[in-house]
């Protein structure tokens, strides 16, 4: 997938951007592809950990045909609601920004509505089905896209709970 949309993708967006003549844009300092290259690396890194605690605690793949069998908040988890999909929506945007290309960014861009408003819902429904009230305190505790301060200390507060009944 990732070959797909940050491979592919990208680069037949910016050779279609070549042949229609869009121009380039630079930013004010001399260091842009330096930057692009910087943030794709850290975006990849967030993507792959993420990725690294589904296989992990999750026992399952980021793939829908082998989920994970068990939700995980763990590591970036306990932060944001969707890592993985931060971290490789933000690897589009920072190849457009590298390239200084505006239909690869624009494209970066239709990826982020794209998984907003179509892959989330559906991931949503998916997990409340499958880990029922757990994911749904999670997900009322947890910003799909800005990252909390603290991590969230969801398993404390069950524990808590549990030591009082």
């Amino acid at each position: 997938m990732w070959l797909i949309f940050l491979g592919l993708g990208p680069l037949c967006t910016w050779h279609i951007e070549n042949l229609l003549g869009f121009a380039r844009w630079r930013f004010a300092f001399e260091h842009q592809l330096f930057f692009g290259i910087f943030t794709f690396c850290c975006s990849a890194a967030l993507a792959w950990g993420s990725a690294y605690f589904l296989i992990l605690q999750g026992q399952g793949t980021p793939l829908p045909a082998d989920a994970p069998r068990h939700l995980v908040i763990a590591g970036p988890y306990r932060f944001v609601r969707n890592p993985m999909a931060m971290g490789s929506l933000a690897q589009g945007l920072a190849i457009g920004i590298g390239l200084g290309s505006p239909l690869v960014l624009i494209y970066g861009f239709i990826g982020i509505l794209a998984w907003n408003y179509i892959a989330r819902p559906w991931e949503e429904f998916d997990l409340a089905r499958r880990f029922g009230a757990p994911y749904e305190d999670y997900r009322d505790s947890v910003r799909c896209w800005i990252p909390r301060l603290h991590a969230y200390q969801g398993e404390d507060k069950t524990l808590k709970q549990h030591e009082t009944d």
